[in-house]
């Protein structure tokens, strides 16, 4: 029977001996993380007590006036924040917003405040000594900045490994694909997983009765928001369907048994056990897109404060040279296939604007103004999209974003879409290697869409920076009027 829309595996969909062979599983998980734990404790009071040897070492060696108290003191603020580092890192709930971050940083405080408080106590009714012998307000501070780091990073790690893990599978395929989804669902504790049938799949990428509307804001697959996506018992013909419809899409898809003798090339990855094939890797993982926005933050705000004179003048020549707004918007496919707006400084008359960009621009172009002829040649009219990187629709390096004609090239490149998996950019890999300018070939659009791609998969810091640099010399190049 085929579902209609897309269904949601829950825990009492799975069979009960799963479900009890998972409660056995997860049995012998607390058993050996107890012992695991025991095994840390026990390491915690051997750090705990190298320190002590070390400390008393330093006493007896090199002669440094520490009473026996304060030795104690220090020894006993050793071994109980050991101990209490242990006992927090076994916690199960993890900190993830700020006011859990906070929370928890005031409870590791309070914590680190009695075991000063009951150090100071102990050593000062035995030994006699004066409370302010042992410094406890400096060792409380030291201990609560400790803590309060521990927390932090806690957090930073808690959410980078739970970016690497599948927060929640969509499984797309026929009415066989349904167990597959179940038996995921029972395999992989903690993970949502959700069934698709392909029989809801629309015929175009985009939905049915809006062609403005780009397949992935489908409200169905919005609610459930899927970070992988398997494809399996597909056909040759649905599975291409498939693939171009989720090209967009940030996420992992992957393909599970190929049907009909279709080819599929790609790395095996694993999976609960069961081998799929990667057509589409995540391109950037939680830290990498922190590390992204933040240099394109940085650079787009440098480089705007540093060239607002030049903008200032170029604004005011295309005001006096011809009738019309300073900045031309044109609406452009960006990240996941949505559409955003991008700034660029108008070069061609007011009247024939156009929008779609359907009449490309060639060399000569009776459209284009004499300053903005200038602008072209010199790439200077793509300075307002450093406005559009603030805002956060672009970053600095990236696959150039095409008009709203550029849906044209995907039956040129089956792959085409892919290159929406990351946020478009002011400049790229293909324009500094002479891929840019017209397109009026198939053999261009390939080696656009492929470079592209290529800069996707192999993304780094160094090729970024690399590729800003080299932009300088792709700038006035042949292909730019």
């Amino acid at each position: 029977m085929i579902m209609d829309g897309i269904v949601p595996i829950r825990e009492t969909d799975v069979s009960t001996s799963r479900l009890a062979s998972d409660a056995g599983r997860k049995r012998t998980e607390r058993n050996g993380a107890a012992e695991n734990g025991f095994v840390e404790y026990i390491a915690a009071g051997q750090i705990a007590l190298l320190v002590g040897v070390m400390l008393y070492d330093l006493v007896l060696r090199h002669k440094i006036s520490l009473s026996v108290s304060e030795f104690a003191f220090s020894l006993m603020i050793v071994c109980g924040f050991a101990i209490q580092t242990v006992f927090w890192a076994k916690r199960k709930k993890l900190p993830h917003g700020l006011v859990e971050i906070f929370n928890e940083a005031m409870r590791r405080g309070l914590q680190a405040a009695g075991l000063v408080l009951i150090a100071a106590i102990f050593c000062t009714q035995v030994s006699g000594a004066s409370w302010e012998n042992f410094y406890p307000e400096a060792t409380f501070l030291l201990l609560v900045a400790l803590a309060s780091t521990g927390v932090v990073a806690a957090a930073i790690g808690n959410q980078l490994t739970a970016s690497s893990m599948p927060r929640r599978i969509m499984v797309f395929g026929p009415d066989s694909a349904f167990p597959l989804a179940k038996q995921l669902r029972a395999d992989l504790v903690g993970t949502d997983v959700c069934y698709y049938p392909t029989s809801q799949l629309p015929a175009r990428t985009t939905i049915a009765g809006d062609e403005n509307v780009p397949f992935h804001a489908d409200p169905r697959l919005v609610e459930h928001a899927p970070d992988v996506a398997i494809i399996t018992g597909c056909d040759g013909e649905t599975q291409a369907r498939l693939s171009g419809l989720l090209a967009p899409l940030p996420i992992d898809v992957l393909i599970h048994v190929p049907v009909n003798g279709s080819t599929v090339f790609g790395p095996v990855v694993t999976l609960a056990h069961r081998q799929f094939i990667r057509i589409f890797p995540k391109p950037l993982t939680l830290w990498r897109r922190a590390q992204k926005r933040a240099f394109d933050v940085v650079i787009s705000a440098m480089l705007i404060v540093f060239i607002l004179p030049l903008l200032l003048v170029v604004s005011l020549l295309i005001k006096v040279s011809s009738p019309g707004p300073v900045l031309f918007r044109q609406t452009r496919v960006g990240l996941r296939g949505s559409h955003f707006t991008v700034f660029k400084f108008r070069t061609m008359r007011a009247d024939f604007a156009d929008a779609r960009a359907d009449s490309p621009t060639v060399r000569n172009d009776p459209r284009v103004t004499r300053v903005g002829s200038f602008l072209r040649k010199t790439s200077i009219d793509e300075l307002p999209q450093l406005f559009n990187v603030l805002l956060g629709c672009m970053s600095i390096v990236g696959p150039r974003p095409h008009a709203m004609n550029g849906e044209s090239f995907s039956a040129m490149v089956g792959n085409y879409h892919a290159r929406h998996r990351v946020k478009p950019g002011i400049t790229g890999l293909a324009q500094v290697l002479g891929w840019r300018g017209l397109v009026n070939t198939p053999q261009k659009i390939e080696q656009r869409v492929a470079n592209d791609l290529r800069y996707i998969s192999d993304w780094s810091f160094t090729r970024d920076i690399l590729i800003i640099l080299r932009t300088a010399f792709a700038i006035c190049g042949r292909n730019a009027f």
